[in-house]
């Protein structure tokens, strides 16, 4: 039916509509989050249902994250990173202090073991307090670090090392 709104992925329906048309102009990458969930149950059902990489070069499904799981350091975190590796998602997590750079950094060496998360393009999101010895793991996990400005360019400008990280 023409003009009918397809729905199905929230918050992207109005994006979803434009491709379908053929008139989406904009690369759209989607990450489906879970952040609700207090367990893993949510990211393991889309990891288990939904098509990895469904779309194309304008509209993607790209992987999980950047939060799955309503507690960042959920002990449980290193499963759900084992289980996205195994089955070759790519996978990005918020990571704001530093104990959960170093929680994440630790489940990713556990999820590289079984995966190849580097060749996925696994990231870590934010990251402002990074240390040295975290930027050395990052890089030697072969992972990439989503860094936003708005800190840097704040009242407050508390943002990650740029010129370190570029």
């Amino acid at each position: 039916m023409a003009g009918a709104a397809v729905t199905g992925i929230p918050w992207f329906d109005y994006a979803l509509n434009l491709w379908r048309q053929g008139n989406l102009d904009v690369r759209q990458r989607l990450f489906f989050n879970s952040s609700e969930d207090p367990g893993f149950t949510v990211g393991q059902a889309k990891i288990d249902n939904v098509l990895n990489r469904l779309g194309d070069n304008v509209f993607r499904l790209n992987g999980v994250g950047e939060r799955l799981n309503s507690n960042s350091t959920n002990p449980g975190f290193v499963d759900i990173c084992e289980f996205a590796a195994e089955n070759g998602w790519t996978l990005t997590q918020h990571s704001l202090t530093s104990a959960e750079i170093d929680f994440h950094i630790s489940a990713y060496q556990a999820a590289a073991k079984v995966g190849p998360i580097d060749k996925l393009r696994w990231s870590l999101c934010h990251v402002n307090p990074i240390t040295d010895t975290q930027i050395q793991a990052v890089q030697t996990l072969g992972i990439a670090l989503n860094l936003q400005g708005w800190n840097y360019t704040s009242n407050n400008p508390a943002g990650p090392p740029w010129r370190k990280l570029v």
